[in-house]
């Protein structure tokens, strides 16, 4: 799992080192813009990155960075989300899953796609009407802790949805949650279970 590299060194370093199965999370951008210092370059940068990758799991912006299409702040329809994932796919990558993937009115999610069989999988829950920063890493870390563990990559993303979710809740439980995170000890308990 590499979320993210500084702009100060070569990507080319990271595909010497590893041998084993590459799992990228190209934290840059969200809500249609890059992050504070990123820029251009640096999406190129992490797209060569993701080419290589064996799974990938971009937002629907990076998504859009990466394959230098339109973010579209509307949403997307099912068949749209597949055409980027096939798109996504086409650079190299094996697994690609968007998160932040919406089809249903009230439910968000993530959706893979598997070039081993041409197969897409959307798996949705429920869309809170608060958002937290941290939500993509929390998803992203315990999808590449289920690969690990043994998980198919569709399990894998089911927990890292639900257990996002989980997530959000307790933080809006707490009466004096912080705005910049969200309370993933106190659902710490779901990844237990599921080992």
């Amino acid at each position: 799992y590499r979320k993210m590299y500084t702009q100060n060194k070569s990507f080319d370093e990271i595909y010497d080192f590893y041998a084993i199965r590459i799992i990228v999370d190209p934290a840059m951008a969200d809500f249609g813009k890059l992050y504070t210092g990123f820029d251009e370059m640096f999406a190129k940068e992490m797209t060569t990155l993701c080419k290589k990758a064996d799974v990938i799991l971009p937002n629907l912006t990076e998504a859009s960075y990466m394959l230098g299409i339109p973010f579209r702040p509307d949403g997307y329809k099912e068949q749209e989300l597949r055409e980027i994932l096939s798109a996504l796919a086409s650079l190299g990558c094996a697994t690609p899953i968007l998160t932040g993937a919406s089809v249903h009115t009230g439910k968000v999610g993530a959706m893979l796609f598997d070039s081993s069989d041409d197969s897409f999988y959307l798996y949705e829950n429920d869309q809170l009407a608060k958002q937290f920063h941290g939500t993509g890493d929390i998803f992203a870390s315990v999808f590449t802790g289920s690969i690990i563990r043994g998980m198919t990559p569709k399990e894998a993303l089911r927990l890292s949805v639900d257990f996002t979710l989980a997530c959000i809740r307790n933080t809006l439980a707490d009466p004096d949650h912080r705005w910049y995170g969200v309370n993933f000890e106190s659902a710490l308990g779901m990844l237990t279970a599921a080992a």
